[in-house]
């Protein structure tokens, strides 16, 4: 019992950390990109993937973000404080309760 206890203190103290995450004045100075992000997220199906000029941390480098189909999970968009690598693709919405994606309303 007092183990379950500290998982759940341990997991809480990580998801506050995490979600008060700020972004450091000139942090951007400090971090290397990949500078084959662009060229190799435009060769890929433009119908799966999204260039992001500045979707990387702290939107210092660029990122290619997956687009996830209809009913894919979206579990991956509720995690805060780490740069975004996929999202719902067009007309669809990560739904909070099935965690997956589905058309828009």
């Amino acid at each position: 019992m007092v183990r379950n206890i500290l998982i759940l203190a341990i997991a809480l103290v990580m998801v506050s950390a995490t979600m008060a995450f700020v972004c450091p004045p000139n942090i951007c100075d400090m971090i290397r990109c990949d500078e084959t992000v662009e060229i190799n997220c435009l060769q890929r199906d433009t119908n799966l993937y999204k260039f992001e000029p500045e979707g990387g941390f702290c939107g210092c480098c660029p990122t290619c973000v997956r687009l996830l189909q209809e009913n894919e999970s979206c579990f991956a968009m509720t995690i805060r404080g780490a740069p975004r690598t996929v999202e719902c693709a067009e007309g669809l919405h990560c739904d909070s309760k099935s965690v997956v994606c589905k058309r828009d309303e």
